[in-house]
């Protein structure tokens, strides 16, 4: 993949050697700002155009412009000042602009909320912009997770580098409700139903802006904009050319190097080549916590079982602990159980921790390559060829935690743009590289043919499971029936079978991992053997109608290509069930699924201009769905001094598809089996200790899932220093998706509670369709409510104070029986400090607090607790080299710093680099 775009590089680069030359300009001029005279990398753009270039070292530029229809506006921009719009009436060489700091982020222009542009004071809805300048300012190892600093965010870390983001609610390692962009191209992986932090997006080094739109958006970006769209606007090769490197070295053994290379051939054609790899010790997990959600982890009192049992239990970072014995096993000829003998609750093999399985020094890596051409047709309309590529290894959470080695994937997209219309093409393919799960690999580990201490073959050809709970069971009879206690019996059987598993450093650990990971039947292997592509067009034409009516129309087609041989879904030899009861499958070589839609958005102003009204009205349709009308109707007004004051409101309803994972999954994590929910629903039965095996009812095939939101804010700025953005939002889920866990049959027929106790042996027909501890994905049957309350504030003292706070209310009404999954602090807030002291000497610090939460996934759940941490990071340029030097941390506090349950702490990390902009 990576040989693959560095040729398509190449190619761009003798392209680029062949364009025709640069012709002569006739506008030149200097840009400055009042505090630091002459600025280098200020864009000069001929407004309506793509035409336009950014200043040198000296703050000049030059520009060949078209006055053949009269004068022309150039508009003037430098992150950190406001943009300037300079008339121009002919050629002139002496031009002079002067700028001035824009120290608040109400001056920013976004063009996500209603895809196209806009003062973000003017957005009819909540929406943030971090430019290039505060991202700079940002300390962070990995760009998704210093997100969390903005008001309403939250982000869940699975490990170092593995990230997802989320708006009002619903935090997950998937981000299932929200869409990320680049550029307007999503980079979601089609397999996995993720974004895999920035694995397969942009490198930070190439980024202009990153805009995030809050809550609903289906209306403008079809299924999934459910919860916000994150957009991540590169930098053109037409306005930053040069070279431009950042290199930086830190704790946990942390090396970075990123780079961008950009030429502007001729005033026709520009390209760019951007590049980065990252490296760390990785995160890894030790929460020895007992798992609390399937029956044998339950005393028969319904009282959690101790994880220093000496039983064992199954533990949320530990893997492979099976049940090895229970109260029901029988241990001689002569029918005596160990129930008999005092016994109580399941015994378990010990299992593996993840530090063992990762081998301990588990690298963090991110490999991440893109290549991109743009030629003008004409100087209002532009093409752009876009290729990314990228790779890495990370630890990923959600069904249970998976060693992501190697996984990546790589998007081709062609973008045609003119002034008022686009049109986009792209296709994403994903890679799973030699990705495997922990919880497969440590339970497959404990059927490979048992080896004893001493390096000897078993002489009963046992595997390590066999020969532990046979060993444990004879240790326990033996004291029982020489007259220990049941307690001193425990202690016996453990110190008896203390030697049989192996630990990392013993030869016989890495025989046995290295085994099971080079295993490649479907059943038996760790591994994914899952590939999958996204093929996705869109478009939208800007026009006028009578009655001072602005118009947009666009539309969406998208579809999904999923083959997994069995491994992850509902395919090959997983295929679903056709005759349950003869056991004929209809097997599918893969999985197809296709969605497309179109809307319409009208906007009008009134009041000169004070009062904005819009309305937007989406259809979409699905294969293994009904067709969805979403609409959104908002307004704006604005008054004050230069309309620094703004009062907005929303209505909007969207939807989101379930999860290509929610449809189609089949995946059996020891304890559970998942299952994908679009045929004809389940038969259930209780899992709960005290009624166990009693029916419980039915599940129906799933549905899309609906919210309809109501929203107001005000967004002002207040005496010219403070900046001011607080909201109020309320939105109702009918169908809400959720999970639940249940006793059943993969099939969805009624489940035996006697079948579960002793299940039927592979070789049995029935064995593919046994009852099971099951979990799917399902419908709320009553709607469910979430509000909350952001409050974002900054005060400016100038360009070297600038004061940030925010704080996010949520809340949700938990409905029984059903994982909601919202994983969301009812309170958390930041406080911070940024500015640019003098021209070399800038920093950024925030300080993050968080209340106690409880965090449910298929994987684990808990209680995240209560937690600060502070982030800082200064910088020190140094002009005549281009260079900048940089020195910051995370988690400077040391604390507790946990988003996700049953994930890694994000530990404390101090770094130095440097960063080269000539």
């Amino acid at each position: 993949m990576i040989r693959r775009y560095a040729a398509y590089g190449a190619l761009l680069a003798l392209a680029a050697a062949s364009a025709p030359p640069v012709v002569a300009q006739n506008v030149s001029g200097v840009v400055s700002t009042v505090d630091f005279g002459p600025v280098p990398g200020a864009n000069v753009v001929v407004d309506g155009t793509f035409t336009g270039r950014a200043t040198d070292a000296d703050g000049r530029f030059a520009l060949d412009v078209d006055f053949s229809e009269g004068a022309r506006v150039l508009r003037v921009s430098y992150t950190g000042y406001e943009t300037q719009r300079v008339t121009v009436d002919g050629p002139t060489d002496g031009l002079q602009v002067t700028l001035q700091p824009q120290v608040l982020s109400g001056g920013d222009v976004v063009v996500s909320a209603s895809r196209q542009e806009e003062t973000i004071l003017e957005a009819p809805v909540t929406i943030e912009r971090v430019g290039a300048a505060a991202l700079a300012r940002m300390p962070s190892t990995e760009i998704i997770t210093s997100m969390d600093r903005l008001k309403g965010v939250d982000v869940s870390r699975s490990s170092m580098l593995i990230s997802s983001i989320s708006t009002r609610g619903f935090n997950s390692a998937k981000a299932e409700r929200v869409i990320q962009l680049v550029d307007g191209v999503d980079f979601l992986d089609p397999v996995l139903s993720l974004y895999a932090g920035n694995l397969t997006g942009v490198p930070e080094i190439d980024i202009e802006g990153v805009e995030i739109v809050y809550g609903a958006n289906s209306a403008l970006y079809g299924a999934n904009a459910f919860n916000g769209v994150v957009q991540f606007q590169t930098l053109s090769p037409f306005l930053h050319t040069g070279p431009s490197a950042q290199v930086r070295t830190g704790g946990r053994g942390m090396v970075e190097f990123q780079g961008r290379f950009a030429q502007k051939v001729s005033d026709r054609f520009a390209y760019k080549l951007v590049g980065s790899f990252f490296e760390a010790d990785d995160f890894v997990a030790t929460n020895f916590s007992t798992l609390t959600t399937i029956a044998d982890n339950f005393e028969p009192d319904g009282s959690v079982r101790s994880p220093l049992d000496p039983r064992g239990a199954d533990v949320v970072n530990r893997y492979g602990e099976a049940v090895a014995l229970t109260p029901a096993t029988v241990i001689n000829a002569a029918g005596t159980t160990l129930g008999q003998l005092g016994l109580e609750g399941a015994v378990f093999t010990p299992g593996f921790t993840e530090s063992d399985l990762v081998l301990t020094d588990y690298r963090a890596r991110s490999l991440r390559f893109a290549a991109t051409a743009s030629y003008l047709v004409t100087d209002a309309v532009k093409a752009t060829l876009a290729l990314r590529t990228g790779s890495g290894n990370g630890i990923y959470q959600s069904s249970n935690r998976y060693a992501f080695d190697g996984i990546g994937g790589s998007t081709a997209a062609l973008t045609a743009e003119g002034e008022a219309w686009t049109a986009r093409a792209y296709v994403i393919d994903s890679e799973q590289g030699d990705t495997y799960d922990l919880g497969f690999l440590g339970s497959f580990m404990n059927l490979q043919p048992y080896v004893r201490p001493d390096g000897t073959a078993d002489p009963a050809g046992r595997n390590y499971a066999t020969a532990y709970a046979q060993t444990y069971a004879g240790a326990f009879a033996q004291a029982r029936l020489t007259g220990a206690s049941v307690e001193d019996a425990y202690v016996a059987a453990a110190a008896a079978t203390a030697g049989i598993y192996p630990t990392i450093g013993d030869a016989r650990f890495e025989t046995i991992r290295d085994a099971t990971l080079a295993s490649t039947t479907p059943g038996q292997s760790p591994r994914f053997e899952s590939d999958g592509q996204i093929y996705h067009t869109d478009a939208q034409y800007r026009f006028a109608l009578p009655g001072e009516l602005d118009a947009a129309v666009g539309g969406s087609v998208r579809l999904t290509r999923l083959r997994s041989n069995g491994t992850l879904y509902a395919d090959g030899p997983n295929s679903p069930l056709s005759d349950p009861a003869a056991g004929v499958r209809d097997v599918r070589d893969g999985i197809a699924n296709d969605e497309y839609g179109g809307y319409l958005q009208l906007q009008r102003a009134f009041l000169d201009d004070a009062l904005k009204l819009s309305a937007v009205g989406r259809v979409d349709g699905f294969r293994n769905f009904d067709a969805r009308f979403s609409p959104r109707v908002s307004g704006v007004y604005s008054f004050g001094v230069e309309r620094r004051h703004n009062v907005r409101a929303s209505f909007s309803q969207a939807f989101r598809q379930p999860a290509q994972l929610d449809q189609f999954i089949y995946l059996d994590v020891g304890r559970l089996l998942l299952v994908g929910n679009t045929a004809a629903g389940f038969e259930t039965a209780s899992l709960n200790p005290t009624e166990f095996g009693q029916p419980t009812g039915t599940i129906d095939p799933l549905r899309l899932e609906r919210m309809t939101s109501f929203e107001v804010g005000y967004k002002g700025i207040l005496g010219g220093k403070l900046f001011a953005d607080v909201s109020y939002y309320r939105s109702v889920y009918d169908d809400f998706i959720g999970t639940r866990r249940f006793l059943g049959r993969e099939s969805g027929g009624a489940p035996d509670a006697r079948e579960f106790a002793a299940p039927p042996a592979p070789s049995d027909a029935g064995f593919a369709n046994r009852t099971r501890a099951i979990q799917t994905w399902l419908n709320a049957d009553q709607s469910v409510t979430s509000q909350g309350v952001q409050l974002g504030l900054e005060y400016a003292f100038d360009t070297a104070l600038v004061l940030a706070g925010n704080y996010a209310w949520a809340d949700i009404e938990e409905v029984d029986d059903l994982i909601l999954g919202f994983n969301t602090p009812e309170h958390k807030f930041n406080v911070g400090a940024s500015g640019q002291i003098t021209e070399a000497l800038g920093y950024g610090a925030n300080l993050r607090w968080v209340d106690d939460y409880l965090f449910e996934m298929p994987f684990a759940e808990g209680v995240i607790e209560s937690h600060v941490t502070l982030d800082a990071q200064a910088s020190y340029g140094l002009p005549s080299f281009g260079v900048t030097v940089l020195a910051g941390g995370t988690n400077l506090t040391g604390s507790q710093n946990l988003t996700a349950y049953g994930a890694a702490v994000n530990e404390r990390i101090l770094y130095v680099g440097l960063r080269y902009t000539p």
